[in-house]
Protein backbone atom coordinates (compact mmCIF):
# COMPACT_ATOMS: atom_id res chain seq x y z
CA UNK A 1 0.00 0.00 0.00
CA UNK A 2 1.72 3.34 -1.21
CA UNK A 3 2.31 5.86 1.59
CA UNK A 4 0.12 8.97 1.60
CA UNK A 5 1.70 12.12 2.32
CA UNK A 6 -0.38 14.81 3.95
CA UNK A 7 -0.21 18.18 3.53
CA UNK A 8 -0.21 20.30 6.70
CA UNK A 9 -2.68 22.22 8.03
CA UNK A 10 -3.27 25.84 7.60
CA UNK A 11 -2.88 26.96 10.81
CA UNK A 12 -4.93 29.60 12.48
CA UNK A 13 -3.02 32.91 12.84
CA UNK A 14 -2.53 32.13 8.60
CA UNK A 15 -5.93 32.12 8.11
CA UNK A 16 -6.86 35.35 10.28
CA UNK A 17 -3.91 36.57 7.91
CA UNK A 18 -5.70 35.22 4.87
CA UNK A 19 -8.86 36.31 5.53
CA UNK A 20 -7.72 40.21 6.27
CA UNK A 21 -5.72 39.46 3.11
CA UNK A 22 -8.76 39.07 1.15
CA UNK A 23 -10.99 42.11 3.32
CA UNK A 24 -8.04 44.10 2.00
CA UNK A 25 -8.33 43.06 -1.70
CA UNK A 26 -12.22 44.12 -1.17
CA UNK A 27 -10.93 47.74 0.65
CA UNK A 28 -9.01 48.18 -2.56
CA UNK A 29 -11.66 47.63 -4.89
CA UNK A 30 -14.14 50.15 -3.00
CA UNK A 31 -11.14 52.61 -2.93
CA UNK A 32 -10.25 52.45 -6.67
CA UNK A 33 -14.15 52.38 -7.81
CA UNK A 34 -14.53 55.28 -5.41
CA UNK A 35 -11.34 57.01 -6.59
CA UNK A 36 -12.53 56.30 -10.32
CA UNK A 37 -16.25 57.20 -10.08
CA UNK A 38 -15.59 60.53 -7.64
CA UNK A 39 -12.53 62.54 -8.10
CA UNK A 40 -13.71 63.63 -11.37
CA UNK A 41 -16.75 64.82 -9.23
CA UNK A 42 -14.62 66.47 -6.66
CA UNK A 43 -12.54 68.48 -9.43
CA UNK A 44 -15.73 69.51 -11.28
CA UNK A 45 -18.29 70.62 -8.29
CA UNK A 46 -15.69 70.30 -5.28
CA UNK A 47 -18.49 68.32 -3.70
CA UNK A 48 -17.88 67.95 0.04
CA UNK A 49 -19.97 65.14 0.08
CA UNK A 50 -17.85 63.38 -2.58
CA UNK A 51 -14.47 64.46 -0.65
CA UNK A 52 -15.57 62.65 2.49
CA UNK A 53 -16.51 59.54 0.50
CA UNK A 54 -13.33 59.22 -1.36
CA UNK A 55 -11.72 59.70 1.80
CA UNK A 56 -13.14 57.61 3.90
CA UNK A 57 -12.52 54.81 0.99
CA UNK A 58 -9.03 55.67 1.35
CA UNK A 59 -8.81 55.72 4.81
CA UNK A 60 -10.71 52.00 4.91
CA UNK A 61 -7.83 51.35 2.46
CA UNK A 62 -4.69 52.24 4.49
CA UNK A 63 -6.60 50.86 7.84
CA UNK A 64 -6.82 47.43 5.98
CA UNK A 65 -3.77 47.38 4.53
CA UNK A 66 -2.33 48.05 8.06
CA UNK A 67 -4.40 45.40 9.65
CA UNK A 68 -3.38 42.68 6.90
CA UNK A 69 0.72 43.41 7.34
CA UNK A 70 0.32 43.57 11.19
CA UNK A 71 -1.58 40.18 10.83
CA UNK A 72 0.76 38.73 8.81
CA UNK A 73 3.89 40.15 10.66
CA UNK A 74 1.84 37.93 13.68
CA UNK A 75 1.36 34.69 12.09
CA UNK A 76 5.12 34.58 11.03
CA UNK A 77 5.95 35.10 14.58
CA UNK A 78 4.01 32.72 16.04
CA UNK A 79 3.85 29.87 12.79
CA UNK A 80 7.68 30.97 11.70
CA UNK A 81 5.18 31.05 8.41
CA UNK A 82 8.17 32.76 5.74
CA UNK A 83 5.76 32.93 2.59
CA UNK A 84 3.13 34.95 4.45
CA UNK A 85 6.20 37.37 5.79
CA UNK A 86 7.05 37.98 1.99
CA UNK A 87 3.30 38.86 1.16
CA UNK A 88 3.32 40.93 4.71
CA UNK A 89 5.87 42.68 2.00
CA UNK A 90 2.97 43.61 -0.62
CA UNK A 91 1.03 45.53 2.49
CA UNK A 92 4.54 47.26 3.62
CA UNK A 93 4.71 48.88 0.10
CA UNK A 94 0.78 49.73 0.13
CA UNK A 95 0.96 51.30 3.47
CA UNK A 96 3.76 53.50 2.66
CA UNK A 97 2.17 54.29 -1.06
CA UNK A 98 -0.45 55.20 1.30
CA UNK A 99 1.10 57.49 3.65
CA UNK A 100 2.86 59.02 0.79
CA UNK A 101 -0.22 60.37 -0.44
CA UNK A 102 -1.54 61.38 2.94
CA UNK A 103 -0.69 65.13 2.16
CA UNK A 104 -2.91 65.16 -1.03
CA UNK A 105 -6.00 63.49 0.44
CA UNK A 106 -5.68 66.08 3.41
CA UNK A 107 -5.30 68.67 1.11
CA UNK A 108 -8.42 67.22 -0.76
CA UNK A 109 -10.39 67.03 2.15
CA UNK A 110 -9.53 70.86 3.14
CA UNK A 111 -10.13 72.21 0.33
CA UNK A 112 -13.30 70.45 -0.11
CA UNK A 113 -14.45 72.25 2.90
CA UNK A 114 -13.45 75.58 1.83
CA UNK A 115 -10.40 75.88 4.25
CA UNK A 116 -8.05 77.21 2.13
CA UNK A 117 -5.03 78.47 4.92
CA UNK A 118 -4.76 74.81 5.59
CA UNK A 119 -4.57 73.44 1.91
CA UNK A 120 -2.09 76.40 1.04
CA UNK A 121 -0.02 75.22 4.52
CA UNK A 122 0.20 71.88 3.07
CA UNK A 123 1.38 73.36 -0.22
CA UNK A 124 3.77 75.35 0.46
CA UNK A 125 5.08 77.49 -1.71
CA UNK A 126 3.64 75.88 -4.58
CA UNK A 127 0.45 76.75 -6.53
CA UNK A 128 -2.18 74.12 -6.82
CA UNK A 129 -1.56 72.81 -10.49
CA UNK A 130 1.83 72.59 -9.15
CA UNK A 131 1.39 70.47 -6.54
CA UNK A 132 -1.05 67.99 -8.14
CA UNK A 133 1.81 67.62 -11.50
CA UNK A 134 4.18 66.97 -8.24
CA UNK A 135 1.81 64.08 -7.42
CA UNK A 136 2.29 62.28 -10.30
CA UNK A 137 5.38 59.38 -8.76
CA UNK A 138 2.59 59.17 -5.44
CA UNK A 139 -0.12 58.30 -7.93
CA UNK A 140 2.03 55.83 -9.55
CA UNK A 141 2.71 54.21 -6.38
CA UNK A 142 -0.49 54.02 -5.04
CA UNK A 143 -1.73 52.02 -8.04
CA UNK A 144 0.85 49.56 -7.77
CA UNK A 145 0.03 49.28 -4.16
CA UNK A 146 -3.84 48.53 -5.22
CA UNK A 147 -2.38 46.37 -7.63
CA UNK A 148 -0.41 44.13 -4.93
CA UNK A 149 -3.10 44.40 -2.68
CA UNK A 150 -5.45 42.77 -5.04
CA UNK A 151 -2.78 40.19 -6.00
CA UNK A 152 -2.16 39.15 -2.05
CA UNK A 153 -6.00 39.37 -1.69
CA UNK A 154 -6.14 36.52 -4.89
CA UNK A 155 -3.65 34.46 -3.54
CA UNK A 156 -5.36 34.46 0.54
CA UNK A 157 -8.70 33.03 -1.72
CA UNK A 158 -6.59 30.57 -3.25
CA UNK A 159 -5.03 29.27 -0.15
CA UNK A 160 -8.11 29.45 1.78
CA UNK A 161 -9.68 27.05 -1.04
CA UNK A 162 -6.94 24.69 -1.42
CA UNK A 163 -7.09 23.97 2.25
CA UNK A 164 -10.39 23.57 2.63
CA UNK A 165 -10.63 21.61 -0.68
CA UNK A 166 -7.71 19.55 1.64
CA UNK A 167 -9.71 18.77 4.79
Amino acid sequence: MPIKIKKPQIKPCEVKYRKSAIGAMIMTLIFAAAFICLMGTIVNTASKIAAVGLIAAYALYFASCTVSLVLGVNAYRKEDNFPVLCQSAFFLAAVVFCVMNLRFALMLIFSAFELENAAQTLAGSQSYSEFISTQYSNWVCIIIGLVLTVITGICGIVKLASAKKNK
